[in-house]
């Protein structure tokens, strides 16, 4: 749509080209930040299975390494 058409229309033809865009708009958000709250329980999954798997057991000093 070229911006000269937007000055061509009515009030009324540009309210509902408003009311169509925050329709549209709304969908697109809220389809967007279900699929990234989805990704975000994804990574907490795979965060904290991999969390379970980490020792936290201390490893030994190596062996022959003198101090200065």
């Amino acid at each position: 749509m070229k911006p000269h058409d937007l000055k061509s229309m009515s009030v009324e033809e540009l309210w509902s080209l408003h009311e169509l865009i925050v329709s549209v708009l709304a969908s697109k958000i809220s389809a967007e930040k279900a699929r990234l709250e989805q990704r975000l329980r994804e990574l907490g999954q795979s965060t904290a299975d991999s969390a379970r798997k980490v020792s936290h057991a201390r490893r030994p000093y190596p062996q022959g390494v003198s101090e200065i």
